[in-house]
């Protein structure tokens, strides 16, 4: 089987429903055969970076294409 993304690591994405949106840090490949992806926020919560959220491929949306350092 061969998995394809439609998203790159380092991406920014936005959730469809909430607006919530962070960059791609990491992307796995489930049986259903849907990526899923690690989103890492880009607000800050008291100061502090926050965690990250995995979400289905089909809730999100491309924002801008980001450079991989």
């Amino acid at each position: 089987m061969k998995f394809e993304s439609k998203f790159d690591l380092g991406d920014l994405l936005k959730e469809k429903i909430t607006n919530i949106k962070g960059i791609v840090v990491a992307v796995e490949f489930r049986m259903s055969g849907c990526p899923h992806y690690a989103l890492q926020m880009r607000e800050l919560k008291d100061g502090d970076i926050r965690g990250w959220i995995w979400l289905d491929e089909t809730y999100l949306d491309f924002v801008l294409k980001t450079e991989i350092v």
